[in-house]
């Protein structure tokens, strides 16, 4: 399975157990309950994790599924991978980012498993072809136009040459090839490791930067015993940098600013800034932002690249 976490809710005990057997095969299952006297609101679990690149696995009705996810559908290149399953795992049905997000394919993974019908929609899938966004994916290409998928699979689908106007208008970008980018991190104390890994994760993804990519985790020096930072750099394999507020403060250029951090900690922003510090460290020269401030749950990212 191509997700590092599967966020899996049930609405009945035969949809938990359901989860349970899941997670024989696959414990990287995590379950919650909507129902019973612990039950989780179901649109607060949806919106804390459909932004993070995990797939999301509905055990019950369809029409639960569609109505949770609704508020946070935006497009096929962000959407979150989402699977719906009966209650009693003869369905296993890919609703949304069958093909970029890899619903599509934990359908089929998941539906051997329970020995359960797959059910795939996407026209491609369907007639035996290859869609582009699948092939861009398997490429390590991001697609930055995602409005041109529609045509240019709908030639695949007719058999049509694909020309070089084709693939032009998708608005393809590599992954970047070179070890030189740096993640500046913030965030609230005692942040668990999971999150920062999978704010730092997104940041990259969002971006279409490779996580072997990653050259340095930095942040402010109150921040130097924080475990879930110092796990994160250990995940990635990269240097732990952290910078006094002064150090932070000396560093120029369009930095986003927030009154509330700078009465905490004395810097307006320690994520930007802390990644700025953490290229001159490393290069001796000024580094240049490719990802401003972005906030997932408790931590905050920003990234920048050596010149």
């Amino acid at each position: 399975m191509m997700f590092s976490e599967i966020h899996a809710i049930c609405f009945t005990e035969k949809g938990f157990s359901l989860c349970n057997a899941l997670k024989v095969s696959f414990p990287e299952v995590m379950i919650e309950k909507c129902f019973g006297e612990k039950k989780i609101d179901r649109l607060e679990w949806c919106e804390k994790h459909f932004k993070q690149g995990n797939l999301l696995l509905f055990v019950g009705a369809m029409g639960i599924c569609v109505r949770t996810i609704a508020p946070f559908v935006k497009n096929k290149i962000t959407d979150a991978a989402v699977l719906c399953i009966d209650e009693l795992g003869h369905f296993v049905i890919s609703v949304l980012s069958g093909h970029i997000g890899g619903a599509n394919k934990a359908t089929k993974e998941i539906a051997d498993f329970l020995g359960a019908t797959a059910v795939i929609t996407t026209a491609t899938d369907v007639n035996g072809k290859q869609a582009i966004d699948v092939w861009a994916t398997e490429h390590n290409f991001t697609i930055s136009n995602p409005s041109a998928i529609k045509s240019v699979n709908a030639k695949i689908l007719k058999n049509e040459q694909i020309r070089k106007s084709d693939i032009e208008s998708l608005g393809l970008k590599a992954f970047s090839a070179k070890k030189n980018v740096i993640a500046g991190v913030g965030c609230r104390k005692g942040a668990s490791s999971e999150s920062v890994i999978k704010a730092v994760e997104c940041a990259l993804r969002a971006n279409s930067i490779d996580k072997k990519d990653l050259c340095a985790i930095a942040s402010i020096d109150i921040k130097k015993e924080e475990l879930g930072i110092i796990e994160c750099a250990k995940y990635f394999d990269v240097p732990f940098f952290t910078f006094r507020a002064d150090e932070l403060n000396a560093v120029s250029g369009s930095i986003s600013k927030s009154e509330f951090v700078e009465k905490t900690v004395g810097v307006d922003c320690v994520c930007e800034r802390a990644a700025l510090c953490a290229a001159k460290v490393i290069t001796q020269k000024n580094g240049n932002l490719i990802s401003l401030k972005q906030k997932y749950d408790s931590v905050t990212v920003a990234l920048s690249d050596i010149k």
